[in-house]
């Protein structure tokens, strides 16, 4: 299996449902996926987030996702 492309990966990364935080890889929203329970349903966007591992956030990081919290739909 050949290597992805770090210039593809950062575009893919940068672009919607994921969010940049300093120091956390793979931020991303839990928005826009299906509902199994309420057919026709979507989980609301930028309302819960999941990410890698977050030992390394920074302050700046540590801001960004406080105001994540803070985005109004």
């Amino acid at each position: 299996m050949a290597d992805l492309d770090p210039e593809y990966v950062k575009a893919m990364l940068a672009a919607p449902p994921f969010v940049s935080v300093e120091g956390v890889s793979n931020v991303r929203t839990l928005g826009n996926y299906t509902s199994t329970l309420y057919p026709g349903q979507f989980t609301r966007p930028n309302l819960a987030y999941r990410s890698g591992e977050i030992s390394a956030i920074t302050l700046k990081g540590k801001t960004q996702l406080k105001e994540l919290g803070n985005i109004q739909s």
